[in-house]
């Protein structure tokens, strides 16, 4: 999946973004439509918050796209 990382303040990159070591393939999978900037998202982005390399966009909704068989 492709998502935008803060790397530094007032800079972002689009990179891809692998599953994480917990993921588990009996998990529903959700394809996501809308994502919400959060404030923390933004104050990283300008540099108050000392927070980089994270993904934005932290809220989001979608539709289930695939459901496990278990």
């Amino acid at each position: 999946m492709k998502g935008w990382i803060v790397k530094k303040p007032l800079t972002i990159e689009r990179e891809e973004i692998s599953r994480g070591e917990n993921s588990d393939e009996s998990l529903t999978k959700v394809k996501i439509t809308k994502c919400l900037l959060t404030i923390s998202d933004v104050m990283s982005y300008n540099g108050t918050n000392e927070q980089t390399d994270f993904a934005l966009g932290s809220y989001g909704t979608g539709i289930v796209s695939e459901t496990s068989d278990s």
